[in-house]
């Protein structure tokens, strides 16, 4: 005799599925809180060579230029004479300081 059917109780397997659907979504919610993103330092002033200043985040340099994550989220890659000399300065010494805090 099955007791869920004379007992009142329902069936188990509504309750695994929510006991599923629950844990699932536990997990992902752990996972994406724990994957985030290493932060990144905020946008600063940049000047390019002529003096046209801009804002962005210094990714990556590699001797000769710059990788720039510009606010909208877009790359940019900057020759290193296209910047100004401080911004030289800045990217060579891979740091995203402003040239005023040297």
């Amino acid at each position: 005799m099955n007791p869920s059917r004379t007992s009142g109780y329902a069936p188990h397997i509504p309750f695994r599925w929510l006991s599923t659907f629950v844990s699932t979504l536990a997990l992902l919610a752990v996972g994406t809180l724990s994957a985030q993103f290493p932060k990144s330092d905020p946008p600063r002033s940049w000047k390019t060579a002529e003096g046209a200043a801009f804002n962005a985040t210094l990714m990556e340099f590699d001797g000769k230029a710059a990788v720039l994550r510009m606010p909208t989220g877009q790359r940019a890659q900057a020759a290193l004479e296209k910047l100004s000399a401080a911004d030289r300065r800045t990217s060579r010494n891979g740091r995203n300081d402003s040239p005023s805090r040297w």
